[in-house]
């Protein structure tokens, strides 16, 4: 016989399961019978073309993109890595959880970055063709956040926005060793250099400009955010894979503590709040920001003007993009600019807030953000300020 506390307790289980079963029926856009292969990652969309179309009606920008309409990969599921508990080893395992982070173009391939929004994998970088097919997926040996990516075309490097210990690091791999890499290894991935920042709380934005750094993070007070510019270079990696900083720009730019290297900063802008990505160009600086579902997001241009005297980013232009936008990258097809904006609404939490889910690659020509960006008199300002400074 059952007690009346255990009726009790089996009540709130079974509505529990019920809620639960009715919240997964309530998506039609969750497939758990998706299948892939081992170490793979799904490549089946949550939404079709035309519903997708029809979501996008507000958003010219979007609608007028096309280039790329490929998934992105994971939206079903993927394999990651799971650090074994006490121990430097890895088992494989498969999250239906995992949220865009970053995204960066180099080498005629295309990188995404995620991580598990269970934190039961660690974080994973997909990698595409220059088509947006999905070739292979990278796994990492921890569960930062990822935030953005960027990468250096004349030595072949993906620099990564990493954490270690709560500590903010940007590393960089080879593109031998992306290219060698097979997940089903159960190995993460080896770095080729990781660098501490000691001036921000935590690396969430980022791009590789020439032989600078551009970093930043997430933040809602705008007292706080900043984007910070790191004058770096490197040597070409050796047969270890590793690499070497050769120049690090004014004095005092590096110091090695416990054998770990630390970056300081040799410029600095006072940032908007709510930065989700960063993008660097010759002559322009593309920043994305966005906060929760409820409004729209903002893809701002500013140009980039370098003179003897001063750095300066002005002439905001703005255009708007759905909710949840992430990291935006910048790549040449054909001799034509192409802005992709990459979108976190696809991850499972996001999605069930917004039926404005972007889950593909978008390639936007820069021509048609031409046409539809507007100069704001309340656009963001980039103003320059101590590149120490808080």
């Amino acid at each position: 016989m059952r007690t009346p506390l255990a009726a009790a307790l089996l009540t709130v289980t079974l509505a529990l399961a019920l809620a639960l079963g009715l919240s997964a029926c309530a998506d039609p856009r969750a497939n758990p019978h998706v299948s892939f292969a081992l170490g793979g990652a799904s490549t089946t969309p949550l939404v079709s073309d035309e519903d997708f179309a029809a979501s996008m009606r507000d958003y010219p920008l979007v609608l007028n993109s096309g280039m790329f309409t490929e998934p992105l990969p994971g939206l079903q599921g993927a394999y990651g890595l799971r650090s074994r508990f006490g121990s430097d080893r890895y088992d494989l395992g498969v999250s239906r959880d995992y949220t865009p982070q970053g995204m960066t173009v180099g080498d005629g391939q295309i990188f995404v970055s995620a991580y598990d929004h269970s934190q039961e994998q660690n974080s994973v970088i997909f990698v595409l063709d220059g088509s947006g097919n999905y070739l292979k997926t990278i796994g990492l040996a921890n569960k930062a956040h990822v935030g953005g990516l960027g990468y250096d075309l004349e030595r072949h490097l993906l620099w990564v926005a990493d954490s270690d210990d709560g500590h903010a690091v940007i590393s960089a791999i080879t593109q031998d060793a992306i290219d060698d890499y097979r997940l089903t290894t159960s190995k993460p991935i080896e770095y080729a250099l990781s660098l501490y920042v000691d001036s921000l709380p935590a690396a969430s934005v980022l791009d590789f400009y020439q032989d600078e750094i551009w970093l930043g993070y997430f933040t809602t007070d705008a007292d706080q955010a900043q984007l910070q510019v790191y004058t770096l270079d490197f040597s070409e990696p050796h047969d270890d894979g590793s690499i070497d900083l050769v120049d690090v720009g004014p004095p005092n730019s590096a110091t090695e503590v416990d054998g770990d290297v630390h970056v300081v900063p040799d410029l600095a802008f006072r940032a908007p709040s709510m930065i989700q990505g960063l993008a660097v160009a010759d002559d322009h600086v593309y920043i994305t920001q966005s906060f929760g579902a409820k409004h729209s997001s903002r893809l701002t241009r500013y140009d980039f003007n370098v003179t003897d005297t001063a750095i300066t980013l002005e002439n905001g232009r703005t255009a708007k993009l759905p909710p949840y936008v992430e990291q935006v990258a910048l790549a040449d097809f054909d001799d034509k600019p192409y802005i992709f904006p990459l979108f976190e609404s696809t991850q499972p939490a996001y999605r069930a807030k917004t039926d404005k889910i972007v889950d593909r690659i978008l390639a936007i020509p820069e021509s048609e953000f031409d046409k539809e960006a507007k100069a704001e008199a309340k656009a963001p300002v980039l103003t320059e300020i101590p590149a120490s400074g808080g």
